[in-house]
C-alpha cells in the first residue's frame, strides 16, 4: 500500500490508518503501528481479524 501523504507530524501514519480502517470496515483504534513508526515500511496490528480476512479485504490493493 501507498500513500502520498507528506510524512511531517505523523501524518502519513495517520492517513494509512484512515485507509486502513476504512478499506477493512474496522475502527482506527482497532489498528496499531507494531514497528516502522517514523519508516516508510511499517508492521500493523489488526485486532478482531484473521490474515484472511485483512488479505481479501486490501486485495487487489496490496501487493505482495
Amino acid at each position: 500500500m501507498y500513500v502520498t501523504f507528506p510524512s511531517k507530524h505523523g501524518k502519513s501514519n495517520e492517513a494509512v490508518l484512515e485507509l486502513l480502517a476504512g478499506r477493512l470496515r474496522v475502527a482506527k483504534s482497532r489498528i496499531r503501528i507494531l514497528r516502522g513508526h517514523l519508516a516508510s515500511s511499517k508492521v500493523f496490528f489488526i485486532g478482531g481479524l484473521d490474515d484472511r480476512q485483512v488479505m481479501d479485504a486490501l486485495s487487489p490493493t496490496v501487493r505482495f
